[in-house]
């Protein structure tokens, strides 16, 4: 009725041009936190659909969804989907933690898993580079609200993978 609105988007960030990459170069997108009310998205344009417009989360139940670039849709790969608290710590609680009175409320969380392995979403996307596009639900039900990361890390088993990161706040309901 007149009135101002404003909605923010937050969007998968492909680190270069895929037509610039070399044979055996690899990436990842930036994770984008999802709804996941219906169940589990059927392709990549419908988990970006579901895209989140805002990195504040009340939902207890999200989605996360990431691509990785120039991996191929059967080569081994670990991956990591880690969640670390990043609240700041007062002076009074450092020193409390230093005399061992307080304790530290940031910590970390982290599920790790190979791929391929059936039964887990993911879509290969075709191009000039591979793309493998994932997604995961994610319970955050038993951690407090607050800061915090969400870093997914892929690579072959034994060697340096790829990662990437992404703040949000957990709001209290």
């Amino acid at each position: 009725k007149g009135g101002l609105s404003a909605r923010t988007r937050f969007s998968v960030n492909p680190p270069k041009p895929l037509r610039n990459f070399i044979p055996g170069e690899t990436a990842i997108s930036t994770p984008v936190l999802i709804a996941i009310g219906e169940g589990r998205p059927a392709s990549p344009d419908e988990a970006l659909h579901r895209m989140l417009g805002s990195t504040r989360v009340r939902d207890r139940k999200v989605g996360v969804y990431w691509e990785t670039y120039g991996y191929k849709a059967d080569d081994s790969v670990d991956v990591s989907v880690v969640i670390t608290r990043t609240e700041p710590l007062s002076k009074i609680r450092k020193v409390g933690m230093l005399l061992r009175v307080a304790h530290n409320p940031n910590g970390s969380v982290a599920v790790r898993w190979g791929e391929p392995q059936a039964g887990h979403d993911s879509w290969s996307i075709p191009g000039v580079v591979p793309i493998q596009a994932r997604t995961i639900h994610v319970d955050l039900s038993g951690i407090q609200p607050g800061r915090y990361n969400v870093q997914v890390v892929v690579g072959p088993p034994g060697a340096i993978p790829v990662s990437s990161t992404r703040e949000f706040v957990l709001e209290g309901t």
